[in-house]
């Protein structure tokens, strides 16, 4: 996996476009406030409101060397 300025933490959901994380404790909050504000149930979904690419669980993803 091609990873950029950011890495990819545990606990998260990644955009691998954006190269940008939402802490799962968060993302039912930020998907709220995105449905308020903008009327988009992306983040629900698993996609990146941004760019529309669908977003990584970071706790399914095996680590090299695990």
């Amino acid at each position: 996996m091609r990873r950029f300025g950011t890495a990819m933490m545990k606990g998260c959901v990644y955009c691998p476009r954006c190269d940008k994380s939402i802490p799962k404790d968060e993302l039912e909050e930020r998907s709220a406030q995105l449905i308020a504000l903008a009327g988009s149930d992306s983040l629900k979904r698993g996609i990146c409101p941004v760019c529309g690419t669908r977003m990584i669980d970071t706790d399914k993803v095996r680590r090299k060397g695990e």
